[in-house]
């Protein structure tokens, strides 16, 4: 009697039985048992791989553990082989703090839309002596922002360092919520009373920004935490109430214009749409601004009504 499909293996005869039977030791109850025993046995898994699995095999919600490192294509890959082969990492400047098994807190900062669902993240941790990966499940704000991590290998205090990968490819079970990279869009508001000076735009209102690269309060920049190339569009409208005013609307890469686009001479009072384009290459730290300038001292005014564009993506 094979096994019955269940895992479970049932010998022919027990020896036991046949003797309290006064059963005599016969050829063909051995025969059978043993060829019996041999065949299920050849449905048996060899430690040293000298047979195959005919089927799937199905580890009810268990684990494969202790793996070695994939070498080719067809290796199955451990959670530290896919989640390290996000192409970047990125420290995290602002201190963070164990604070469970399998979570840690970014002090005094938001920084949810950095640590969304899905994100690769690297973890120094057990005072430097562990380095292990996991994927955001979770994060929140209130005070600190706290992240929780996927299962894995167990957080033990202090982290020393926390790394987040700039793209990063998901396995089965794992939110699917990629950030790929820098994905930036602001607005601006209305600035009067612009004179001949070179005018930065007031962008000051994030609606997307995937990796916290623009500061909309103090520079109002974009500034590169990864190195690549960078598409940059913005449109800006103006208003100037003078005849024969030069306008101009440029796009400038840490203080050195890149392109413009310019209205000249215009007869008359003029409300109108300035829009340009660039693909730039930034290294890490270099920083886009947009500025507008006009020839005419007084009557001019940017995004009198709103509206003002400014979106940038790293594109590779």
């Amino acid at each position: 009697m094979p096994w019955n499909g269940s895992g479970v293996w049932s010998p022919i005869y027990t020896w036991v039985v046949e003797a309290n039977a006064g059963v005599k030791i016969l050829a063909s109850h051995q025969d059978a048992q043993w060829a019996d025993l041999a065949s299920s046995l050849a449905n048996v898994k060899t430690l040293d791989g000298q047979n195959k699995p005919s089927a799937d095999w199905d580890f009810n919600g268990h684990k494969i553990t202790n793996l070695a490192a994939p070498s080719a294509p067809t290796d199955v890959a451990r959670l530290a082989d896919v989640v390290s082969t996000a192409t970047e990492w990125l420290t995290e400047s602002a201190t963070c703090q164990f604070l469970g098994v399998a979570s840690f807190k970014v002090l005094a900062t938001n920084v949810t839309a950095k640590y969304s669902p899905g994100r690769a993240v690297r973890v120094t941790h057990n005072n430097g002596a562990s380095v292990s990966y996991y994927y955001v499940l979770s994060s929140s704000f209130s005070t600190d922002t706290t992240v929780n991590l996927s299962s894995g290998t167990t957080l033990l205090s202090p982290i020393t360092k926390v790394e987040y990968g700039i793209i990063s490819a998901g396995i089965t079970g794992v939110p699917s919520s990629f950030p790929v990279g820098s994905a930036v869009g602001v607005t601006a508001t209305a600035q009067t009373g612009v004179g001949t000076s070179l005018t930065k735009v007031n962008f000051n209102t994030v609606t997307c920004d995937a990796l916290s690269e623009f500061d909309p309060t103090t520079n109002k920049r974009f500034t590169a935490l990864v190195p690549g190339r960078y598409l940059v569009n913005t449109s800006c409208s103006f208003y100037n109430d003078l005849a024969n005013c030069n306008i101009t609307l440029g796009i400038y890469l840490t203080g050195v214009q890149q392109a413009y686009t310019k209205i000249k001479n215009q007869t008359s009072a003029t409300e109108d749409i300035l829009s340009a384009n660039a693909l730039l290459t930034l290294s890490a730290g270099s920083y886009i601004e947009i500025f507008m300038q006009f020839t005419n001292a007084s009557g001019n005014t940017i995004n009198e009504h709103g509206g003002g564009t400014l979106a940038i993506n790293r594109v590779w």
